[in-house]
């Protein structure tokens, strides 16, 4: 078979040149933001989800727990996240987004939802929608 006319081999180029592109593109953003864009994908799972242990934060953004403490320690020194005990089971600590954590927050993801509705400008919402559902099916292969 002839792998350069092969779709599966095709889609995974396109995919890594996309996001190659996007990653690019965002560089600067986190710059802005003055955050990178793992402590962007931690504040986002913690805004979204409530507290939650760095194995579940790490495992809802795809990073090691190795890479999870030093990013969540960082977090902490901006005053933006705080670990909490768990009153049932003082061996488990949640990690939980601050007063001052949420206002940044805020004022990033809005910053942010702009400059990326520039960076997808040329593709239609439905299309991006499109795209997604096919990344999750994929996803659950």
């Amino acid at each position: 078979m002839d792998y350069r006319n092969n779709p599966h081999i095709k889609f995974m180029i396109v995919m890594n040149k996309m996001l190659d592109s996007i990653n690019k593109k965002s560089k600067p953003q986190w710059k802005t933001l003055k955050i990178n864009e793992t402590e962007f994908f931690v504040l986002f799972a913690l805004d979204a989800n409530g507290p939650l242990t760095i194995q579940e934060i790490g495992s809802r953004i795809n990073m090691t727990s190795g890479t999870m403490t030093y990013v969540i320690d960082k977090l902490e020194k901006k005053g933006y996240i705080k670990r909490v005990r768990c009153e049932e089971d003082r061996r488990r600590i949640y990690i939980e987004i601050t007063q001052s954590g949420k206002v940044f927050w805020d004022e990033i993801i809005e910053q942010h939802m702009v400059y990326m509705s520039e960076v997808f400008s040329h593709v239609e919402t439905s299309e991006v929608n499109q795209m997604i559902e096919l990344m999750k099916k994929i996803g659950k292969g």
